[in-house]
């Protein structure tokens, strides 16, 4: 099929794109007439993930699909995108290349971060090296002060989110838990992920 017919396939094939507990899009859907759909990465709380081609320029992307409820503003993509995209200059830290709704979905489209997670790395290798940690923590940490800086929190920084490149290098991922603080609220709310975050926050859950 050529490109200009895969551009005029309708982006979703007519399924319905509501609730979060809808499944994910088969491949080869073209989404905003430009994204070709090629597998599911991951899926967590807030979106289904995917590898896609970006047909305008011919390279692998990664497109986060929002799980909303009918009628639901994509009021936490909007902010994710916003929060990312200024975070473009940040050593470690993924880019945000796009953002747009098709038919009443959000979606953002960052780059293609090729390698595993953490969690993935430690399931295959087991345990690793405190001092090559370390190493590649070092200037994530960096990034990650600048975020805070910006009053900007992750709020999800974890095995899962953290991505270890090809060239062994980290990179933080995902900011859809992330939040805006605001020095006028005086509580924030605090998102939970057990071993992630100090015990106190969840020990009276026991």
């Amino acid at each position: 099929m050529s490109d200009s017919r895969e551009r005029e396939k309708s982006s979703l094939n007519g399924t319905e794109r509501t609730g979060s507990g809808r499944g994910t899009l088969p491949e080869g859907t073209v989404l905003n007439g430009r994204y070709k759909l090629e597998k599911v990465l991951g899926r967590g709380g807030f979106g289904i993930t995917y590898k896609a081609l970006d047909m305008n320029v011919q390279v692998d992307v990664a497109v986060k699909e929002y799980l909303t409820e009918p009628g639901e503003e994509p009021e936490r993509a909007v902010r994710e995108a916003q929060i990312s995209a200024s975070l473009y200059d940040l050593e470690g830290i993924v880019a945000v290349r796009d953002y747009f709704i098709d038919r009443g979905i959000a979606y953002i489209v960052m780059e293609y971060v090729q390698g595993i997670s953490i969690k993935q790395y430690i399931a295959q290798h087991g345990r690793m090296d405190g001092k090559e940690v370390l190493a590649g923590m070092k200037p994530l940490l960096k990034s990650i002060r600048r975020i805070h800086e910006k009053g900007i929190v992750h709020r999800d920084i974890s095995a899962d989110n953290l991505m270890i490149t090809q060239d062994g290098k980290l990179k933080l991922i995902d900011f859809g838990a992330a939040s805006l603080l605001d020095p006028k609220r005086e509580e924030h709310t605090i998102l939970i992920k057990r071993g992630f975050v100090p015990v106190e926050q969840y020990r009276s859950e026991d």
